[in-house]
């Protein structure tokens, strides 16, 4: 499905009845990555996965990828789709979408699941990020394929999940180079550190343990600092915990949706 929002045409799908639950993916994914989450949360709520701008079957314009931007574009989705107000779950990139949604519009975020992402990167992976953005301007998507398997899932799954793997690469060799630059560069200049006060909704922080871009550390980080927050590590799972481990990922998710 299809919606036209902020001059661009963004790609969605959903599932289920009853409270809206609004899935948000990260950099150099798409939507089509939630199929476990969205299989589990349709049968109590209303399921939906969003592309974001540059991403999957959404538009890709040049330039404004910027988080007030992306912001702004979740905004004007849930109110075309006559949403008042949701559950946001944002992985990676779509977690900080997720943070600076509820810090611009507050009122329309019933709870936050805030998965593998950070308020401000660690400096090792902000470096990393941005060699990632000179790697897809300089080599095109080819380039960053090594760098994104490396940063997104433990070595234990990609040796032992060669189908997976190669489902990923092909995914994320799919993106434009060009956006996925900007992207990486959004990721690392993200700082909301100041603001995670402010974000009082109840907040479900997930983690895997062996995240190396969004360590556990940062997520215990962000956690101490937000007022009604509560964190959630889960074992045997790098960047890409959703992925790894669907079955206790979606667990917890329900699990926290189920106490709101």
């Amino acid at each position: 499905m299809r919606v036209l929002v902020n001059g661009i045409s963004l790609n969605y799908e959903e599932k289920g009845q009853g409270e809206p639950v609004v899935l948000l993916h990260g950099l150099g994914s798409n939507l089509t990555a939630w199929a476990e989450q969205m299989a589990a949360l349709a049968t109590r709520y209303r399921a939906i996965a969003l592309d974001l701008r540059g991403h999957g079957e959404s538009d890709k314009p040049v330039g404004d990828y910027h988080l007030p931007v992306l912001s702004h574009d979740l905004y004007r989705f849930l109110r075309t789709l006559g949403i008042a107000e949701a559950v946001i779950v944002g992985q990676s990139l779509g977690g900080m979408v997720a943070q600076r949604f509820a810090l611009d519009h507050g009122d329309m975020v019933r709870a936050l699941v805030i998965s593998d992402s950070a308020a401000r990167l660690p400096d090792a992976p902000r470096a990393e990020m941005l060699e990632r953005a000179r790697l897809a301007e300089t080599e095109g998507m080819a380039g960053v394929l090594d760098l994104a398997v490396a940063t997104a899932l433990s070595p234990a799954f990609v040796a032992s999940h060669p189908d997976f793997v190669a489902a990923f690469r092909a995914r994320t060799l799919a993106n434009d180079a060009a956006v996925h630059a900007a992207g990486a560069r959004l990721v690392a200049s993200v700082n909301c550190v100041e603001e995670l006060p402010l974000l009082s909704c109840p907040t479900l922080v997930l983690v895997g343990d062996q995240d190396v871009l969004t360590p556990p550390e940062a997520a215990r980080e962000m956690v101490k600092s937000m007022p009604a927050a509560s964190l959630v590590v889960l074992p045997n799972a790098g960047h890409a915990a959703y992925l790894e481990q669907p079955e206790a990922y979606n667990r917890a998710v329900l699990d926290f949706l189920a106490r709101l």
